[in-house]
């Protein structure tokens, strides 16, 4: 008889036929003996669906869910409501996991007695054939009371990127049921860090572990962004830095610019997919829409006050980010294009 709580792994698939075999045999695999995984195809146009039958043809406790295509977020939610186990966990169906990542990480839950355990990450860049250890947010196992989130993760939340995604983490079911969390619907990027922040808000203390046990996959097609317009990445985004700003404040964090800090490179990279991504390429479209973003957070001053220079930025980036002060748009548009 197994003892194991029982750990579900929900993951929303979408036009994933090359990578999802990866995903679901990483899961169905694991040392841990008692998951529930929670499969969920948003709508796929390609053989997604046939791939996944023929995977979990013999595994149990598996949930398929055919959904029409709403989004990552509406995906999640479906899996969460069909949750039985005691602990959650998020996977993208492009990613996968160590063999020993739900042992450890349920080790680590129950020794801390903790809500939530969050690990590190490599990632996996498939061209370059290239993995990239991330820096560890800390060097060793950490936990970390809610007495003291202000001086220890909300900053990290605030000023990382690995922080503050849902993937990676092992949640307690009962916190996110019980207080009716979910990922909104109506953001199409920065999704799972707002749900991942309003779960934090919830947590009595949290473990950290800087193994990497999820193996994020980077590729030139990456799923990231995929058919999203460039107003309703725009519109998210803004939805983004709202939420930053109410945490910020909430954590009481505003003397340390870290949502300013992170708003320059959520304004640069919307910048670059405006001229490197987008289909559009209307002249008169791009510049009114680079206007209109540099208005809607009031960029200029932004970059007065926050001294970019000294933020982690490539020295491309700056240069663009000196031809916006100057209010030399036309130099900024002309530098992005040669990158």
């Amino acid at each position: 008889m197994n003892n194991l709580p029982l750990v579900t792994i929900i993951v929303p698939c979408y036009n994933v036929e090359k990578y999802i075999q990866q995903c679901i045999d990483s899961i169905l695999n694991q040392i841990y003996g008692n998951i529930q995984l929670i499969l969920i195809d948003d709508g796929s146009t390609d053989n997604t669906n046939e791939v996944i039958q023929k995977s979990i043809a013999n595994s149990k406790n598996t949930i398929y869910i055919k959904n029409k295509n709403s989004g990552v977020s509406n995906a999640r939610n479906i899996g969460i409501k069909n949750a039985t186990g005691e602990y959650i966990m998020f996977v993208d169906s492009d990613d996968y996991i160590s063999k020993n990542m739900i042992k450890n990480m349920y080790r680590l839950i129950t020794k801390y007695n903790s809500d939530l355990v969050k690990c590190n990450i490599s990632k996996e860049y498939i061209e370059g054939n290239l993995v990239k250890f991330e820096t560890p947010i800390y060097s060793r196992v950490k936990y970390l009371d809610n007495k003291n989130f202000s001086k220890t993760i909300y900053k990290k939340i605030l000023s990382t990127e690995t922080m503050n995604s849902a993937c990676f983490s092992l949640f307690k079911t009962n916190i996110i049921k019980e207080n009716n969390l979910l990922f909104r619907e109506d953001v199409y990027n920065g999704e799972d860090a707002m749900f991942f922040m309003n779960y934090i808000d919830l947590c009595k203390n949290i473990v950290y572990t800087p193994a990497s046990y999820y193996h994020y996959v980077i590729r030139n097609n990456g799923l990231t962004g995929t058919g999203i317009s460039m107003e309703k990445l725009w519109d998210s985004k803004l939805k983004f830095i709202q939420e930053l700003k109410n945490k910020e404040e909430k954590w009481n964090l505003k003397n340390y610019n870290y949502v300013d800090k992170k708003i320059i490179h959520i304004v640069m990279s919307c910048i670059y997919r405006l001229y490197k991504k987008n289909e559009k390429q209307d002249v008169r479209y791009n510049k009114k829409f680079l206007s209109m973003m540099i208005k809607d957070v009031d960029f200029i001053n932004l970059l007065n006050k926050t001294n970019y220079k000294n933020i982690k930025l490539t020295e491309d980036r700056i240069i663009i980010l000196d031809n916006i002060m100057n209010n030399n748009l036309k130099g900024a548009i002309e530098l992005i294009k040669l990158i």
